[in-house]
């Protein structure tokens, strides 16, 4: 029976509108009827965006202009909806709602159909398009940039017009999140093989152009060129050593591969598909592109915090196994289909761990980082307090975050980057501040920086917590300019008043 195109592209909606309606419910049956977000990253962008539409501050708080963003597109999508629709939590739910719902749309403009209604269920349930939306960021849109983008890089078009096009969707891909750069590399020296030294040049002119503007912004206001997300936690090749040569030149890449089972599953897939010649010789070609995309991304970019860093790879490998493959989907025997089942298992596994792992996740969010955010505003509102996870607390406070992690607060990104990051240099930074209390992951910072030496007062720690979207189920309540028996007091009542079940109160 032949699927009626507009049906089939009915369905696909109706079937993501469905899960992310189960998504949303099971989420606020796990956090009290509250929306929250996977990670806490959200709400710094939400922060950003509100600070600069009530104060004219670029800034996680009103206090200082920061530069840490992942994105640079994102924010200014979340000032525009702000600016239109009034500030709310529930902005980047709607926009990565709608994101989502253009990926399947994407899927119908350039599929046929029941290759469009694969890949639009494969999008959203192994690339995990759907746990995206809960996460907040700018993930599915920098999916719909490089889909895009690899789409027209490898089209035949050319002339000045298309090369034009090509330029601008490179702007897009490397303002949605810096990791574009890599597509933008890949497909500009693909453009220029094929004798398009126009388009080629226009790539990368178009792909660099956002990330030198707002670099020089960054520099002119006293930050770094790059953001001090990336600053501080992109992977450093040291070239000084034989291993830091062979990482640059692929083994991190092959390395990190292997501990991340998905991408490779999809990988070997791709190869065995071009083995057995079920890829057409004319788009041969685009599967190792895509590969070269995703070996770009191993060796040089991140993996995990809730399957993001990666989804947009995975999406765009799902693409082109089920967009250029010629095997004939109405006539898959059972063989065939168990085989693809255990070659893709760590895919399949992925996308089901992001889905079933969500409310867990947004209720580690609301034990933890809702409610630090909560007890500040009712007794710290205004005031300097120490932190190291500062999402929350930006959006739904007035709190003068000192940042210890070098988001929020210039100072300690400075020690972070130049490598002056010590107990004497931070501690003595922070007592100049007047700082009040700090909310820390105390077993944290022991392992990775140094112990935290100020008098601990008290913890929150989480039941039953699996740990995987925040830093420590841990969070130690210290004091710094406080007395600390009036901070034991505030802590105690608020636990005892406020504090719902789940959470350890010491």
């Amino acid at each position: 029976m032949r699927l009626s195109r507009p049906l089939a592209f009915l369905g696909a909606v109706v079937i993501y509108l469905l899960v992310f309606s189960y998504l949303l419910t099971s989420v606020g049956a796990r956090t009290g009827g509250t929306l929250e977000y996977a990670i806490d990253d959200p709400y710094i962008h939400m922060a950003v965006a509100k600070n600069y539409l009530q104060q004219g501050v670029w800034g996680i708080t009103r206090y200082e202009t920061t530069s840490s963003l992942s994105s640079i597109l994102w924010p200014w999508l979340l000032v525009g909806y702000f600016k239109i629709f009034g500030i709310t939590l529930y902005a980047p739910l709607i926009i990565n709602l709608v994101l989502g719902l253009a990926i399947i749309l994407l899927s119908f403009l350039c599929l046929n159909t029941r290759r469009a209604f694969l890949f639009s269920l494969a999008a959203a349930f192994l690339g995990s398009t759907l746990s995206l939306t809960f996460v907040g960021l700018e993930h599915n849109l920098h999916i719909i940039a490089t889909l895009l983008l690899f789409l027209g890089a490898t089209s035949e078009k050319r002339g000045v017009a298309f090369a034009t096009l090509l330029a601008l969707l490179s702007a897009f891909t490397t303002s949605s999140r810096y990791e574009g750069i890599a597509a933008v590399l890949v497909l500009a020296i693909f453009r220029l093989w094929r004798g398009d030294m126009k388009g080629s040049f226009l790539m990368l002119i178009g792909g660099f152009t956002p990330i030198l503007l707002y670099g020089l912004w960054s520099l002119s206001v006293g930050w770094y060129f790059l953001p001090t997300s990336i600053l501080t936690k992109m992977y450093n090749h040291d070239l000084r050593t034989p291993l830091g040569i062979l990482n640059l030149l692929g083994l991190r890449g092959l390395s990190m591969g292997l501990k991340n089972p998905a991408i490779y599953s999809l990988l070997v897939f791709l190869l065995i598909l071009l083995s057995v010649r079920a890829i057409p010789k004319e788009h041969t070609w685009k599967v190792y592109l895509a590969i070269a995309i995703a070996f770009m991304h191993s060796n040089f970019g991140n993996f995990g915090w809730f399957y993001r860093y990666e989804a947009y790879v995975v999406v765009l490998l799902l693409f082109v196994s089920i967009a250029y493959s010629n095997f004939d989907l109405r006539n898959l025997n059972l063989a065939y289909l168990l085989i693809g089942v255990l070659l893709l298992y760590p895919v399949l596994r992925r996308g089901a761990a992001s889905l079933f792992l969500l409310p867990d996740a947004t209720e580690e969010q609301y034990l933890q980082d809702y409610q630090m955010a909560k007890f500040l505003k009712l007794h710290y509102d205004g005031q300097p307090v120490v932190l190291n996870d500062v999402g929350h607390v930006a959006f739904y406070t007035d709190v003068r975050i000192l940042d210890l992690w070098g988001l929020a607060s210039k100072r300690s990104a400075q020690l972070l980057v130049e490598r002056n990051y010590t107990w004497e240099e931070v501690s003595n930074w922070v007592e100049n501040e007047g700082a009040r209390i700090g909310i820390l992951y105390g077993d944290v910072f022991s392992k990775r920086y140094f112990p935290i030496l100020w008098e601990e007062v008290g913890y929150w720690k989480l039941l039953n917590s699996k740990a995987f979207v925040i830093g420590s189920p841990t969070v130690v309540f210290y004091a710094i300019g406080e007395d600390p028996n009036v901070l034991h007091i505030k802590l105690a009542e608020y636990c005892n008043n406020l504090m719902p079940p789940g959470v350890i109160c010491q």
